[in-house]
């Protein structure tokens, strides 16, 4: 199984922390993923940080 870690934050210590793991900042906006990259995707606490509802549609 392979993890990658996404987040608005620094992540360049977690390779440290976690070895083997991906992890990828992204300021917001378009995700820099392909379609079809992940069998599966836990998200928690995002909607209410994208924005207005136009906002939440936007990036749907």
């Amino acid at each position: 199984m392979y993890y990658t870690g996404f987040g608005v934050q620094d992540l360049s210590q977690m390779n440290t922390l976690f070895p083997g793991k991906q992890f990828v900042q992204n300021p917001g906006g378009k995700f820099p993923f392909e379609d079809n990259q992940f069998d599966w995707i836990f998200s928690n606490a995002v909607i209410e940080h994208v924005g207005d509802k136009e906002a939440h549609i936007l990036y749907k």
